[in-house]
């Protein structure tokens, strides 16, 4: 769609901004005299409707593109939070130990024996010798 000369005078003087663009009462008195023309009158609202539409268009997209570039970065902090957290390191259980009266887990790991405490959660009785688990 070719824009008529009018189109062009409000796009190029109605869009302009920064220090070499009139200013708002430059454009005020630009729109007035436009009006006074029916046939120009209705070119500028035609214009202005457009004008709205494209940048409403404009900002939806950009909400949209908001809305996306916030849910991947939820998703990247998730994996983050995954690789960056406390590494696990695979032992296999040996024995319980009973030492100062407390219960430690005897495991080995990268060919030692070492003693740990077990989590709260974790029954001693449920554990076998080789049983695999995560220090």
């Amino acid at each position: 769609m070719s824009r008529t000369i009018s189109e062009r005078l409000y796009a190029n003087l109605l869009r302009s901004a920064g220090e070499d663009a009139p200013g708002l009462e430059e454009k005020v008195k630009f729109v007035q005299s436009a009006r006074r023309d029916p046939a120009e009158s209705r070119k500028l609202d035609e214009f202005l409707i457009n004008e709205m539409t494209r940048l409403l268009a404009a900002l939806e997209e950009a909400q949209q593109c908001v809305t996306k570039s916030r849910e991947r970065q939820a998703e990247l902090a998730q994996e983050i939070e995954k690789t960056h957290g406390v590494p696990l390191h695979e032992a296999f259980f040996v024995e319980m130990v009973e030492t100062s009266g407390r219960q430690l887990a005897m495991v080995a790991h990268r060919g030692g024996r070492h003693l740990v405490e077990i989590g709260d959660e974790l029954e001693s009785l449920a554990l076998a010798a080789g049983d695999a688990v995560f220090l």
